[in-house]
Order: structure tokens, then sequence, then C-alpha cells
């Protein structure tokens, strides 16, 4: 059999990673190797305990403490120096080879400063994959400035740039949900949703990874956000041990009503209930009525701020 090969061009430059959402670019930073500074006072040993300790406080970089090894020792010794040395002040000693966070590499915000033929250049390879609506580019700009696309990555983590070793923090996830959800942007303070739950549909797909855990599929269960509010609402009257809590679940879900329904310690039952405000004036009718065992006595509602989980759960009863 013939021996099956591809050829690619070898190219040279810096490293940078690109976000897109919807075919746009949100947030770039440049992958660097690890390096120190000298000051002219401190041994290199004692400059990368100090480094090792700025990463061990950065989220996404934790796991990244550089080894004392012989592969350091070498890149050390090819700079003319050792663990022990004084570094005179201003002069940089580079500590690793490596780009990616978990092999000890950094990253940089660039995000303001990217040329404009960067930015067009990542959108142009966006979009000709139909579809792709949360992307990262894998970019490499050679001594000309000139971006080359290396990888188009269909889920990327966004933690990178929410925590980069240099530069400013960008609040991509909020960016994505805007986006892809414009309609959040106006409900934040009434809407809140607690994302690993949440099963529904197929609009937006592992949105949120790295530090915010699992893969998900992201999308909220209601298509107009302008009317929708959450509350908690209190019931007091012969409302325990009766199979009220089975009940308001029941009617919860018939509504398109979510949240979660517990007994209190006082007797009263507690529900925090999210929907649209016509669902949720439905909702609170039907759980005063139609129950062969409950009375209802009183009926406390109000807004509320409580995370809400994608259906409707009976919780634990309060301790």
């Amino acid at each position: 059999d013939k021996a099956k090969f591809v050829l690619e061009e070898e190219i040279f430059g810096e490293e940078y990673r690109a976000l897109l959402v919807k075919g746009k670019v949100i947030a770039v930073f440049r992958r660097l190797g690890s390096f120190v500074t000298g000051d002219g006072e401190r041994r290199l040993i004692d400059l990368i305990d100090e480094f090792d300790k700025n990463r061990a406080s950065n989220p996404t970089s934790r796991k990244g403490i550089l080894q004392r090894d012989k592969i350091l020792e070498d890149i050390l010794k090819g700079q003319g120096v050792d663990l022990n040395s004084v570094v005179e002040n201003g002069k940089v000693i580079r500590l690793s080879y490596a780009l990616n966070r978990p092999a000890g590499g950094n990253s940089v915000d660039m995000t303001d400063d990217v040329s404009r033929i960067f930015v067009e250049t990542c959108e142009r390879a966006v979009a000709t994959i139909p579809g792709l609506e949360i992307c990262g580019a894998d970019v490499i700009v050679n001594d000309l400035g000139e971006p080359y696309i290396i990888e188009l990555n269909s889920e990327p983590f966004p933690s990178s740039h929410i925590y980069p070793m240099q530069g400013k923090s960008r609040n991509v996830v909020a960016d994505m949900i805007d986006i892809l959800l414009p309609g959040t942007k106006r409900q934040r303070h009434r809407v809140y949703f607690k994302v690993q739950k949440m099963r529904l549909g197929e609009r937006i797909k592992h949105a949120i990874k790295g530090d915010f855990r699992p893969k998900v599929t992201l999308a909220l269960p209601f298509d107009d956000l302008e009317a929708v509010d959450t509350r908690r609402i209190v019931f007091s009257g012969n409302v325990q041990a009766v199979g009220f809590r089975a009940h308001i679940s029941q009617v919860a879900r018939s509504l398109n009503v979510h949240g979660h329904v517990r007994n209190l310690k006082d007797g009263t039952v507690e529900a925090i209930a999210c929907g649209t405000v016509d669902s949720l004036d439905r909702f609170l009718a039907a759980c005063e009525k139609n129950h062969p065992k409950a009375t209802v006595n009183a009926v406390e509602s109000e807004s509320s701020r409580h995370v809400v989980y994608h259906g409707f759960r009976v919780a634990r009863t309060e301790k």
C-alpha cells in the first residue's frame, strides 16, 4: 500500500486565540511561554516561586505550576543561568516553551490591540462553516503581521479570556448570552437560571465550559423574556402533610412554570416560581383552589431573585 500523508506549510510567529460568537470576534488573547524578569537582587528560584504563587491564584492556571526538573534546568542552562543565579534588572528569562496554560503557558489579553486584518480574517474563516455560532480560532501572526488560521474549535473554553495572566478580564460568558439571547440584557435583575440543570433546545450548545463545570445545552424556555418574572409565594393554612406540594408541582409543570416548592418550619409552604406574568397568575389561582384536602387561608407573593432550576421540583423541608 502506498503511504498517505498530509503536507502542510510551517508558519512561524506569535500564537493567538480569538473567541467568536455569531461570526463576530468578542475577545482575543495571546499565548506566551512562561518567563520571569530579573530585578538584580533576588535569585532566579525566588522569582520562580513568586511566579508560581501568582499562577496558583489564577483559577485557570493553578494546575500549571512549573516543575523543578531537568527540562527547566536545560532551558535555564541554554540562557547561561541556573536556579541560584541573580538575574540583572530587566532581563527576561524564559522558563518554558509550552504555550498552553496547564503546561505552564501564559495568556495575555489582546482584544483591544489586534489589527483589523486579524479580526476580518477570523470572521471570514468562521463564515465558511454554516451554523458555527460559538467558535475559538487559533491564529498564527507572522513577523509581517499577517494572520493565518490554524484551527477552528467548536467548543472553546472561555476561562482564559475571563482570567488572563496579564491584561484585562473579559466577561465573555455574559457577551455570549447577550448575543445569543438578546432579551436577557434587560432582564438580568429578574430572571436567573441554574444552567447546569437546563436541557431545553439546541440553539446554544456548550456555551459554558471550563471554570463553569459541566458541558451543557443552554436555552431559555420562554420566547418573550420581557414578560417573565420570578416570585416567592407563601401559602398558609392546612397545607402540609396533605399532598399540597405535589399538587403545586403538577400545576407548575402544566403551565410552564419553573422553580421549586418546599415546606417551611412554621407550617407554611413556600414556592419559588418563574414564568410569564400570565402563567404565574394562573398558577397562583390554581394552587389556591382545586385541591381536595388542602385549605389555603392566606397567600403572600413578592418578586424574587432566587436562582431557578429548569423544571419544577419538590425541595427538602426547611431545616
